[in-house]
């Protein structure tokens, strides 16, 4: 087997087997490498989300490593204390768009009361619903990377004004609060196919500058 991925999604797995290079051998699991309790790397390329827990044994046979997220602390600790010529990958653009249009419709749920609405749903019952427009508000964005900056221009394309300030750490955490406690049912839906293209030609490249120890 030349990669495994691990924490596949079922339509993650469709679209990288549609792109990955079919002379390339490649496992896929939904599940973390602890989850899958394997004693052996299976492969000499692994591929991992953010749960996974890499066995430092597996670093005397492992290549690489690529996490198909933004964050890669996870892989920097890795190496530090178990591999530190090991090569590693990330995806720095992951879905930039799609997590900003994310907060803004957790954004808007907010100001309309989604939740109350869909407890409320079954029984008809409208009383306590209404809610507040974004026309005219002031949002405050606090770090303008790649997905504040796609933030930014969904927010002025409803009419809302942008602010940072001084209060950001205090409004972070009262954000996080409502988030964690008002919007707790929804689920986030990966836009994978923005990513399959990347992360398939990771691989391909990183195979064939580093052939499979024998």
């Amino acid at each position: 087997m030349d990669v495994m991925f691990y924490e596949v999604f079922e339509e993650e797995e469709k679209l990288l087997r549609r792109y990955l290079p079919r002379r390339i051998k490649a496992g896929f699991t939904r599940k973390t490498i602890q989850g899958k309790g394997s004693r052996r790397a299976p492969a000499s390329l692994i591929s991992i989300r953010t749960q996974s827990v890499i066995p430092p044994a597996w670093a005397k046979s492992l290549l690489g490593i690529l996490t198909r997220s933004t964050g890669y602390d996870h892989l920097r600790e890795y190496r530090i204390r178990h591999a530190p010529q090991m090569s590693c990958g990330y995806l720095p653009l992951y879905c930039a768009r799609s997590v900003a249009e994310h907060a803004i419709l957790v954004m808007m749920a907010l100001l309309r009361r989604l939740k109350k609405q869909m407890k409320q749903f079954n029984r008809f019952h409208r009383d306590g619903l209404t809610g507040g427009e974004c026309l005219g508000r002031c949002l405050l964005v606090i770090g303008v990377g790649h997905i504040g900056q796609e933030v930014v221009k969904l927010a002025r394309g409803v009419g809302m004004f942008l602010g940072a300030g001084l209060m950001g750490a205090i409004s972070l955490a009262l954000i996080s609060w409502l988030v964690y406690h008002v919007i707790d049912k929804f689920s986030w839906l990966p836009v994978i196919g923005q990513v399959t293209h990347a992360v398939g030609d990771l691989v391909k490249q990183f195979l064939e500058q580093h052939p499979a120890k024998k």
